[in-house]
């Protein structure tokens, strides 16, 4: 199979920036970019596509995509995506190329949390006395979740001088892991979650769980809302079981008011994205590959979710 008989659909909305991108790494393909990616318009566009880029589909869609091969998917995620849709002849994949820029604005996050910098920030405007610090050096950081973000995360806060923690979900004989999560949540000074999303992470972390951890924690979330169970989570930051938290990743619907605690960092879901960033290597890769019958990357264990 040639790069020129490769039709690809785009069924999520992808920017200029992203477009040239795509255009210029893929131009033996025939990319297909609806204007409109809503159910019915892409109807029209499925019997064609080869490859399918996009975070979810439907059984209509996939009912009409004869020629679907390879359903990509542009980010590590993939809870959208009811597995059980696909037919095993499709094979589906992720991507960990924002990896980096992920863990970047993880770190970013639990500095700002160590460093109390958003408080002390409101303090100085109201020429209220400060909070002191804390430091990374000497303490243990937990990280949930030991995959591609996971492992950047690690690599950048070592030279912070902290002990690294990390859970796994099967035995290792890799230093400074284990399949111990209350272990981590004990002897964690800072937890960082990166673990994907899946039946066995839904609400991993709850009222008593957050209740085992030290109340100087401070939780850092990158990943999914729903690993930390909603209420559970307002309760220990309104009652200061744990210190604080920073949270990129939100519930579908947002029950209790987080936006009136002040020991939360409230981030809209931007630690996936710098434009800058090689985010769109992986489907490049995957798609290159697929046109000329190479083996795929980061296909994903429709079982394990992951």
């Amino acid at each position: 199979m040639s790069q020129n008989t490769i039709t690809v659909l785009f069924t999520k909305k992808f920017n200029d920036h992203d477009k040239k991108k795509l255009e210029g790494s893929l131009s033996g393909c025939t990319l297909i970019f609806p204007d409109n990616t809503e159910e019915d318009n892409l109807l029209k566009y499925m019997p064609k596509a080869d490859v399918i880029v996009g975070l979810a589909m439907s059984k209509k869609l996939l009912n009409v995509a004869a020629k679907l091969k390879l359903f990509q998917v542009p980010a590590a995620g993939i809870s959208k995506l009811d597995m059980s849709l696909f037919d095993k002849s499709i094979t589906i994949c992720n991507s960990h190329s924002n990896a980096s820029t992920v863990a970047e604005y993880a770190c970013a996050l639990l500095l700002s949390l160590v460093k109390d910098i958003p408080r002390n920030d409101k303090l100085m405007r109201k020429a209220m006395p400060s909070i002191a610090t804390e430091s990374l050096n000497g303490k243990t950081t937990g990280i949930i979740g030991y995959g591609h973000i996971g492992r950047k995360v690690a690599e950048l806060l070592k030279p912070f001088g902290t002990k690294i923690l990390a859970l796994k979900r099967e035995k290792s004989s890799e230093d400074g892991t284990t399949t111990d999560l209350s272990a981590i949540l004990k002897e964690s000074d800072y937890i960082v979650i990166t673990a994907p999303l899946t039946k066995e992470t839904h609400n991993m972390i709850g009222a008593e769980q957050l209740k085992q951890m030290k109340r100087s924690v401070r939780i850092v979330n990158v990943a999914r809302a729903e690993i930390i169970e909603q209420r559970a989570l307002f309760d220990a930051l309104k009652e200061k079981i744990i210190n604080s938290a920073a949270v990129d990743v939100w519930y579908d619907k947002i029950v209790f008011p987080f936006n009136q605690l002040d020991n939360i960092i409230m981030s809209p879901y931007r630690a996936a994205y710098a434009p800058s960033a090689p985010h769109l290597d992986d489907v490049i890769e995957n798609i290159k590959r697929f046109a000329s019958n190479r083996k795929l990357i980061n296909i994903i264990n429709t079982e394990r979710r992951y």
